[in-house]
């Protein structure tokens, strides 16, 4: 009989789940090596003094079963789900008679399933993470063995611990589109810079202001950080001296983009037509058509 051939796709997948683990829990630690220490030895204070006394116990438990109910309704945004949790979770608490077995018992199938809920969604995160810079690399790269340094290379970018206001994932999201949009390398840390403050400014999903910061560098012809951060600053001060909401300003930029990227006009013009546009009341909507009919703009 002939042995079973070798499966190493599946090989290499377990090795980079194992690999990708490995990266998560080393950088949850090293983000805050003391919260962790702290949070296990309250845990572990709080067991101890509960188990002098019965009260203790359930009042723990009670604090367990509403911390429990209120993730639930942070979480799903549903107070039937979230009252059900709770319910439940009181009704255990005062028909099961506690002694101090079953109590540490239960706190420690309790810390062992949270900890391993944690590891699943970081193992998820991770995963999800490394698929979309993966993505980004093949895209930009132009074979596969430089993806490896060019999916290195995006990560680096990524891993700026001074840009605050975006997730791993938006990070990672934003940094693909940048690759979709042929956006140098050397310009994306002042873009993804860009993306986490106007976003937060603008209260506007970070892909709608990231695919905005790349046809910016794409009018201006950015190539490094530095006059990306300056291209910016003057189209973030345009926005703000504009007589318009910040989404209405975005809205007719995305609407009439195609004027200024076909070359119809250059990008001072089409920035100072559309702030007076705006300011003239002009509906986002149809700002590409109040462009192209302006007697000074070229019909398309």
């Amino acid at each position: 009989m002939h042995s079973e051939p070798s499966r190493p796709g599946l090989n290499q997948s377990t090795q980079e789940l194992w690999r990708s683990l490995v990266s998560m829990v080393k950088s949850a630690y090293n983000l805050a090596p003391a919260a962790v220490v702290v949070l296990a030895l309250i845990i572990t204070a709080v067991v101890w003094i509960a188990l002098n006394s019965t009260k203790l116990m359930v009042g723990v438990i009670l604090l367990l079963v509403l911390a429990v109910a209120v993730l639930v309704y942070v979480t799903t945004e549903k107070y039937g789900e979230a009252a059900l949790a709770l319910v439940g979770g009181l009704l255990t608490a005062y028909s099961v008679e506690w002694s101090a077995a079953r109590f540490v018992a239960f706190m420690g199938v309790w810390s062992a399933f949270s900890f391993m809920a944690l590891i699943i969604a970081s193992m998820k995160l991770a995963m999800k993470s490394e698929s979309i810079f993966r993505q980004a690399a093949l895209a930009y790269a132009s074979d596969v063995t430089q993806a490896a340094v060019i999916e290195a290379q995006l990560r680096s970018v990524a891993d700026n611990r001074s840009i605050q206001g975006l997730g791993p994932i938006e990070r990672a999201e934003t940094i693909r589109l940048f690759v979709f949009r042929k956006l140098p390398l050397e310009v994306m840390p002042a873009g993804l810079k860009a993306v986490a403050m106007l976003s937060v400014i603008m209260q506007l999903p970070h892909l709608t202001v990231a695919q905005f910061v790349a046809d910016v560098y794409r009018l201006f012809d950015a190539t490094n950080s530095i006059t990306g951060e300056i291209i910016i600053d003057l189209v973030y001060r345009t926005i703000r001296e504009s007589a318009a909401p910040p989404v209405d300003f975005i809205t007719a930029f995305q609407n009439s983009r195609r004027l200024v990227l076909s070359k119809s006009l250059d990008a001072d013009t089409f920035f100072a037509e559309l702030q007076n546009a705006l300011e003239s009341g002009v509906p986002a909507e149809s700002m590409a058509d109040y462009l192209t009919s302006r007697a000074t703009i070229p019909e398309l």
